[in-house]
């Protein structure tokens, strides 16, 4: 089907190491704040952790501790609890008051991880689920071959799906990534921001980015459309294609959005729901990229600090 490609593999019953599911998701969005046991214990299924509903924790649980803030008494309870049941880890969101856990943990034998606050736990619980799975079937990428972070490959994948040519934009309008699958439909418009890295900007462009994230899902613009709201502005509009775009969401945040140049006037609604779980999907990849980006820039910061010294 359409949707394979994108939609979160089902869990399994065997079981994968703790050090297998955080190469899998990256260590860049989740981290270790501490594992008396060490990294290879054995890991089962992702638990949201409920505390009005006294949620069971199962043997090796990866427990998200969803509404739960480090350092309240709330938290030390849940990592007694889950040290109880013989959990594998607790996940909070990274916080400071983390640090104040890991005598707890120590105590109870179960490790706590952190992942950033931009990340929900819908998508956490959906990636932890993928990477138990990628684990214990012996992958080692995240989405149907697509390696954490890299969004070339994500780029690729959405169009093998959806059946246009893909592009994956920063909320600056930069372009972060594209597809590169042959045969794809293309325009004057999408080759120069290619080249560009760059979408150009004008006041058609910030309307047209503002309507794709002011919808909670596709946004698909006519030609006819596109041409009145870029004529006059700096993007060359010559034989403009039909385009869809959706936000990638961390939470209530924009932190990227998903273009499709599409021949149709329309995305049939298969394909619809293809991007908006690719949208999903995307959320950890930005995040995987955007940190990788970070050590980049800190690391020629580094390099240029000693060479004028």
């Amino acid at each position: 089907g359409h949707a394979t490609v994108l939609r979160v593999a089902p869990s399994v019953d065997e079981a994968s190491s703790l050090e297998g599911l955080l190469e899998n998701l990256g260590r860049d969005v989740i981290q270790v704040v501490v594992a008396p046991a060490g990294l290879g214990v054995p890991v089962g299924e992702p638990v949201i952790y409920d505390g009005a509903e006294r949620s069971a924790i199962s043997r090796g649980a990866v427990v998200l501790a969803v509404g739960v803030r480090a350092g309240t008494a709330q938290a030390e309870g849940l990592i007694a609890a889950a040290g109880h049941a013989d959990a594998a880890a607790v996940v909070f969101k990274a916080a400071s008051e983390l640090a104040q856990l890991v005598r707890d943990a120590e105590t109870h034998g179960v490790a706590v991880l952190a992942v950033p606050e931009e990340m929900t736990w819908t998508q956490l619980h959906a990636h932890l689920n993928l990477s138990r799975f990628s684990t214990a079937t012996g992958a080692s990428t995240g989405i149907a071959g697509v390696p954490l972070g890299d969004l070339f490959a994500l780029a690729n994948a959405i169009a093998g799906v959806v059946g246009g040519a893909v592009t994956i934009e920063d909320p600056g309008r930069r372009v972060l990534a594209y597809s590169t699958l042959g045969d794809q439909p293309i325009d004057a418009a999408r080759r120069g921001s290619i080249l560009g890295r760059q979408v150009p900007d004008s006041p058609g462009m910030r309307t047209l980015y503002r309507q794709v994230l002011s919808t909670p899902g596709v946004m698909t613009a006519d030609s006819e459309t596109l041409r009145k709201l870029l004529e006059g502005g700096p993007a060359d509009i010559e034989g403009l294609k039909p385009r869809s775009a959706v936000a990638i969401r961390a939470g209530s945040e924009a932190i990227g959005t998903i273009w499709v140049i599409h021949e149709d006037a329309d995305l049939d609604e298969e394909w619809e729901h293809a991007l908006v779980e690719a949208a999903r999907i995307a959320v950890p990849h930005v995040i995987q990229a955007r940190a990788a980006r970070d050590v980049e820039r800190r690391l020629r910061a580094e390099m240029l600090m000693t060479v004028l010294e």
